[in-house]
């Protein structure tokens, strides 16, 4: 496993960087750091779970506290330079594999605990076998349209993945094969809007989520 932040090889189990300080954001024993591997965009059935593994926040918990009570704040890294760098299929399955194409990079974000207010950095994590569906499960994510901002870019996150850009009064459509799911918004910079969804898939399943500055329950 690797720093996100400045690349230093990490001890088994480091809850924090040696070289840099930065936290792993989640308790060692639940989830792995995924961010050596690239993304891949896969079609219908996902490759052998022996070579792919699949993004998740579920056990993204403060280091500090060791509770899983955070908002996003921001993507770190790339200054939202690669917004449009990947958007997932109708039946895309959403997966992180080592086999995956070298084009494309997940950047860490930084979160902020609402419990103990500390703030920390991690990129997204494995999902746990139990969390993984047999099948993917679609979303169709609608950007409403609105007058406030309708010029602003924004950019979608599911599971601490970036999926691309949607413009005002825009839909796009990608696919999740875990079971608890986080999306995030932010907007061309990378600052996340202070609302994010947090829903349970089902295998076969559809999700719509309706997003105007806040998501729209």
């Amino acid at each position: 496993m690797f720093c996100m932040k400045c690349g230093n090889e990490l001890r088994d189990g480091a809850a924090f960087c040696d070289t840099c300080g930065s936290a792993m954001g989640v308790m060692p024993q639940q989830a792995n750091d995924v961010s050596a591997p690239q993304l891949q965009q896969v079609y219908g059935s996902a490759p052998s779970t022996e070579s792919t593994v699949y993004p998740s926040l579920a056990n993204l918990y403060c280091p500090s506290c060791r509770t899983n009570n955070w908002k996003a704040v921001r993507e770190v890294g790339s200054g939202g330079k690669n917004a449009g760098a990947i958007i997932f299929g109708a039946v895309g399955a959403l997966v992180i594999s080592s086999q995956s194409a070298k084009n494309f990079s997940s950047y860490p974000f930084k979160y902020k605990c609402l419990n103990c207010k500390a703030t920390f950095e991690s990129a997204p994590l494995n999902a746990t076998p139990q969390e993984v569906l047999e099948s993917p499960c679609h979303i169709v994510f609608t950007r409403v349209s609105s007058v406030v901002g309708i010029a602003v870019v924004q950019v979608v996150y599911l599971n601490g993945v970036k999926i691309g850009p949607v413009k005002n009064g825009q839909t796009i459509e990608f696919s999740t094969q875990t079971a608890l799911n986080v999306i995030i918004v932010t907007d061309h910079l990378g600052n996340a809007f202070p609302s994010i969804h947090r829903f349970q898939s089902q295998a076969g399943g559809r999700v719509e989520v309706n997003f105007k500055r806040g998501f729209i329950t």
